[in-house]
């Protein structure tokens, strides 16, 4: 439970996707987006209980986001529950 967020994913539309690198550390690691402003940037999203979210290991994500204070709601589907 004391992983660190490296990176997220986000599939809106059948087919497209992205990722977003935000601290990703190894050798040749491509540049990375500052974490913290991603998070402020998304948090609004991440909090609203009437934005739902589905994806895969919901409850798990919602450990790291709470890691760095984000309050991860609005968790519709889980398919990792499956």
């Amino acid at each position: 439970m004391s992983a660190e967020l490296v990176g997220m994913s986000f599939a809106v539309t059948p087919g497209e996707a992205c990722y977003l690198p935000v601290a990703h550390n190894y050798p040749g690691a491509p540049a990375q987006l500052n974490r913290d402003a991603v998070l402020t940037a998304l948090r609004p999203w991440f909090e609203d209980e009437n934005q739902s979210k589905v994806g895969h290991h919901l409850k798990y994500d919602a450990h790291i986001l709470a890691n760095h204070g984000v309050s991860l709601r609005g968790m519709a589907y889980d398919t990792m529950l499956e």
